[in-house]
């Protein structure tokens, strides 16, 4: 009797083992493609709900007699806990539900034949736990360290010796997914506080574009002067970057500040702060439908957990203003760069009703931070450079296929709007390249201008940097901006 009851003990531990650790090598996958999007509180938080509810329904279903309904259980429930745990399937297979079936039927028959392989052999159990925890662990391994994957080319860039006349302090503010005022009629307004505001206190830009469809390869072509390089965290200061060391050969201090780690999970050397305000939950970065099924429904009641972990993403947003301006107090001059995670974009499966209404509720909260930051500036720091610009558009066309239409896909993600304040600071120096015949406008392009405005030359980048076109090779299309105007 206690050979048997020894056995099934082996048995149990093993089936237990297997189940926690494919539980894990699921949770792994996910956490490995956005490292950076996971706050520690997330992650306790989704630990701990994933330990009580397995531990409930292996205790279910491992006790269950006969063995052929328990390993069925079993097989279920580790299933369950792939699904919900693994989110990046709800995006590979959205648009193929029986893909998504016909696998998840091939994964629970596995499940169910490797219990009952455990039932005969338990050391088949202990082979396959290793090999599922080994997968999990290299997942799990902290990245390379920052910029050791960075294309060479970067540093191999030299720039020219810029020296800068004057050095005011100067401000980078970037939103995200901010639509131009001739796009708003896609949600149902023709204008916001938002735009009303740029309108009357800032000089804006016709036909403004982003240059790149997403937040990092955004900024990264800003910051890289007009090189194309995905997404690296150069944000962070990982590397030696254009823009960086331009204005840190001038003398500048360099602050970057961002609401979590998206942006970079630490300072690189070659800026002297990063800020984060906050770790933003994960189920921010969800759809709601996401949202709602993944990591055994944590989504669903995070918000309970307000009162211990109490920062809100507005109140992270409204650190991240009063973080720049504190910047604006030192006796060294400042270059300053803020990203603000609003209004945000849509994301797969959005409803639009929903995102219109969101959306325009983050505008107005946008405009507040923003009237903020310029009546700020225009007291105590009249002489800055505010540069205000959306990092893309809003991609309402998330789930369309861009070669169906690469023209509307590309105006979407990368028509923005963008200003400058003081609207008359730097206005020599702003207008758009003469063969472009005033036709339109990209962030690398103002940033340009700021640099030519700051060195009083007529134009001291343009030996190393051709600015003609920015063609879009990235889309696989010959398309350029100057056929995508939409004012």
């Amino acid at each position: 009797m206690g050979l048997v009851l020894q056995e099934g003990s082996r048995v149990r531990i093993a089936k237990v083992a297997v189940s926690a650790a494919v539980v894990a090598l699921a949770f792994a996958g996910t956490y490995d493609s956005a490292p950076n999007t996971f706050a520690v509180n997330d992650v306790l938080g989704i630990s701990f709900l994933a330990l009580v509810v397995n531990s409930v329904l292996l205790a279910v279903a491992l006790f269950f007699r006969p063995r052929l309904i328990g390993n069925a259980l079993t097989a279920g429930t580790v299933l369950l806990g792939v699904l919900t745990m693994h989110v990046v399937h709800t995006s590979i297979y959205r648009d193929d539900w029986f893909l998504l079936g016909a696998l998840s039927t091939v994964a629970y028959a596995t499940l169910y034949v490797a219990y009952r392989a455990i039932d005969d052999r338990p050391w088949v159990g202990a082979v396959l736990a290793t090999v599922a925890s080994l997968g999990a662990g290299a997942l799990l391994l902290p990245a390379p360290a920052p910029g050791s994957t960075v294309p060479s080319s970067v540093s191999a860039v030299e720039l020219p010796d810029v020296s800068f006349s004057k050095k005011p302090n100067v401000y980078f503010l970037g939103f995200d997914g901010i639509t131009p005022a001739a796009l708003l009629g896609r949600f149902s307004t023709d204008t916001t506080s938002f735009h009303d505001l740029m309108r009357d206190r800032f000089r804006t830009f016709r036909n403004f574009f982003s240059n790149h469809g997403s937040t990092l390869s955004s900024y990264n072509f800003m910051l890289s002067l007009g090189n194309d390089l995905g997404d690296y965290p150069f944000f962070s200061g990982t590397h030696d970057v254009g823009l960086f060391r331009l204005f840190r050969r001038n003398g500048y201090e360099i602050t970057t500040i961002a609401m979590d780690h998206y942006m970079g999970q630490q300072r690189g050397p070659y800026i002297d702060n990063y800020v984060v305000t906050h770790s933003e939950s994960v189920c921010g970065k969800l759809g709601r439908a996401v949202a709602a099924v993944s990591f055994y429904g944590y989504c669903n009641i995070r918000p309970l957990l307000d009162p211990i972990w109490p920062m809100t993403t507005d109140e992270a947003s409204r650190r991240i203003v009063e973080s720049m301006l504190q910047r604006g107090e030192f006796r060294q001059p400042q270059l300053v760069l803020a990203h603000v995670f609003s209004p945000g974009h849509a994301w797969v499966g959005f409803d639009m009703s929903f995102f219109r209404r969101d959306y325009l509720t983050k505008m107005e909260f946008v405009a507040q931070l923003l009237t903020q930051v310029v009546d700020h500036l225009e007291v105590h720091d009249p002489s800055a450079i505010l540069f205000v610009f959306g990092d893309h558009g809003p991609w309402l066309t998330i789930s369309l296929n861009p070669e169906e239409n690469w023209a509307l896909a590309i105006t979407d993600r990368e028509a923005t709007a963008a200003g400058i304040f003081p609207p008359q600071r730097c206005s020599a120096h702003l207008d758009p390249p003469v063969h472009r015949a005033a036709k339109y406008m990209t962030t690398t392009d103002v940033v340009f201008g700021i640099v030519r405005c700051l060195s009083s030359e007529d134009d001291p980048l343009a030996k190393k940097f051709e600015r003609t076109e920015w063609p879009l090779i990235r889309h696989r299309t010959h398309l350029s901006y100057g056929d995508l105007l939409y004012e």
